[in-house]
């Protein structure tokens, strides 16, 4: 059984990282219109929730 060297397996999981983080980066720019809803939903609730305070 012969191994990989040290750099060719360092290499290699860099390129793996960088791929993973890509993807990640993909991911979430795919879910820009939810991440728009969440934070349109959660200022709305703020707001209701501070009007039903002060009444």
């Amino acid at each position: 059984m012969v191994r990989a060297e040290f750099g060719t397996q360092f290499l290699l999981a860099v390129r793996t990282g960088f791929e993973s983080f890509g993807a990640l980066f993909i991911f979430l720019i795919s879910c820009w219109p939810y991440l728009i809803l969440l934070v349109l939903g959660v200022l709305v609730y703020r707001k209701v929730s501070r009007k039903k305070l002060s009444v």
